[in-house]
């Protein structure tokens, strides 16, 4: 299976009104500011850092945090769990993107079976706001294309977009975590916060 095409779109999983009450725990969480998308980023501070809640779990210990969620995010999960059968639910956590902070390029595994759920959180945004999550081929660097042996991509030197996705309310973006991605910081004008509650999980 070519995984560079394992990543669907989900536009009709929440109701209006569970939209604004995720929305609400989302506002009530307690932020804080000096995330990045890698430590990498960190360390050679390519792209600025942004807004950060960590909810549970993590990436090395490898055991289901689902449990130790708030109630909110359980029941999130649990609507996302019901379309992916014998998911592990690993490490969540919430992003908060403002104008003039993108995230950096990069990707959440380099092992097959890991996937990425994010569910965007506002339920107010414009296309005007920009902030769009953006996929890329696995040929950005030569570590890609390495473990991209059984894509189109592996000989392939220029990088192109895979899919945009617009931050639309209640949407779900689920994708393969070998596929890199970044999320784009919001149009200068805009005065909004971008949140996307980002889920971890390998198949059982």
């Amino acid at each position: 299976m070519d995984w560079s095409q394992d990543y669907v779109v989900h536009d009709d999983l929440f109701t209006t009104e569970e939209i604004k009450e995720n929305w609400q725990s989302c506002r009530k969480a307690d932020w804080i500011h000096g995330w990045y998308s890698s430590d990498g980023h960190k360390e050679d501070e390519s792209s600025p850092p942004f807004w950060h809640v960590h909810l549970g779990g993590s990436d090395t210990e490898r055991t289901d945090c689902t449990v130790m969620l708030p109630t909110w995010v359980q029941s999130v999960w649990s609507k996302l769990n019901d379309h992916n059968k014998g998911m592990k639910l690993l490490r969540v956590y919430l992003n908060g993107h403002t104008a003039g902070q993108p995230g950096g390029i990069h990707v959440d595994g380099w092992t097959p079976d890991q996937y990425t759920f994010i569910y965007y959180a506002n339920p107010d945004m414009k296309p005007e706001d920009a902030g769009e999550l953006i996929l890329w081929t696995p040929n950005l660097n030569e570590e890609q294309r390495m473990i991209s042996f059984d894509t189109p991509y592996a000989m392939q030197l220029h990088p192109e977009i895979l899919r945009t996705v617009w931050p639309r309310a209640g949407r779900v973006l689920m994708f393969d975590a070998r596929i890199p991605h970044v999320a784009r910081g919001l149009n200068s004008n805009s005065k909004k916060l971008r949140v996307s509650l980002v889920f971890k999980a390998t198949k059982i």
